[in-house]
């Protein structure tokens, strides 16, 4: 039998959760202020360093204020030396002329959306392995010889066109998502012969010759569903359900691009984190979609042109 809780003491530990939660809360967004002295001698806390430049220094004085331009002449330099990440940046920024990133206070963690956008489109460049899948991955073809025996001229001229049709289907696929120009099979065929001058070929199995594996980027993963020009985007969702791990890195990827903006830790306004999130977790429905069924969702071109339109500049 479990024991009461008194209503008093119920709101009580109700009280204490909810101020736990928000004190973790707090703690996660912790950061320690700036106290940077003024060429005047007053000191000023800030709630964030941003960056150094040639002529002076990012600041932000309250968390939720726009960053401020404060001039090198404005401060303090010899007081500025007890600050050593800061003044080590003023000295880079001022004899390199360049702009260095110096992220303290609030600025801890966070990502600007320069860096968020060029972090992405970094980690999307980055190339994995796809396995080459064998021409039975998508056809029902069964293959073992009581399937492969001739019955009748008409039964064996119409299975010869299919395969016709698979291996174009197949061929497709190898030039527009596996990007291998000319591609080179390797086949294990039947030949059944009414005419010399017209044998019909069955193709029993095909796969890519000379290769195993092909090295592609999440963004031509990306770029192929998002072309509408590409015939084999129904093939290659097969594909991925026959080989879903293929995917497991881009969908990892992508939520981790979108806890960033779930943390917080995104410095953009709201309706631009909105539409970021939008395209990083449709991308990524869509994705496990393909690794659980072959059925290919009517918006992915769509979706996948948007997104690429959004992170990729195309």
């Amino acid at each position: 039998m479990c024991a009461s809780i008194p209503f008093q003491n119920r709101s009580c530990l109700i009280l204490l959760l909810i101020i736990a939660q928000l004190c973790g809360a707090s703690t996660a967004n912790a950061y320690e202020p700036i106290k940077l002295t003024g060429a005047n001698g007053k000191t000023m806390t800030f709630a964030g360093v941003k960056e150094a430049s040639a002529k002076g220094i990012t600041l932000m004085m309250r968390e939720g204020d726009k960053p401020m331009f404060v001039l090198w002449e404005s401060l303090d330099l010899e007081a500025l030396k007890y600050q050593q990440a800061i003044y080590a940046a003023y000295q880079k920024a001022t004899s390199t002329r360049k702009v260095v990133p110096i992220n303290m206070g609030y600025y801890e963690n966070m990502l600007s959306e320069k860096d968020f956008l060029d972090n992405l489109t970094k980690a999307l460049s980055k190339k994995h392995e796809f396995t080459v899948p064998m021409l039975s991955d998508f056809f029902e073809h069964k293959n073992d010889d009581k399937s492969f025996m001739s019955t009748s001229y008409g039964e064996d001229k119409n299975a010869a066109k299919r395969s016709e049709r698979f291996v174009k289907d197949f061929t497709d696929l190898m030039t527009e998502f596996f990007r291998v120009k000319n591609p080179q099979l390797a086949t294990n065929t039947i030949t059944w012969t009414y005419d010399s001058n017209d044998p019909f070929v069955i193709v029993r199995e095909a796969t890519l010759k000379d290769h195993k594996s092909i090295q592609l980027s999440g963004l031509q993963v990306i770029e192929f569903f998002g072309n509408k020009n590409t015939r084999s985007r129904p093939r290659c969702s097969k594909y991925f359900s026959a080989y879903p791990k293929g995917l497991n890195p881009l969908i990892e990827l992508l939520e981790n691009q979108a806890a960033i903006i779930d943390d917080g830790r995104l410095i953009a306004d709201a309706p631009k984190q909105a539409n970021y999130k939008h395209l990083l977790n449709s991308l990524k429905e869509h994705l496990q979609g393909m690794q659980r069924t072959n059925t290919l969702s009517s918006s992915i071109q769509r979706d996948c042109e948007s997104f690429m339109r959004e992170f990729a500049g195309k």
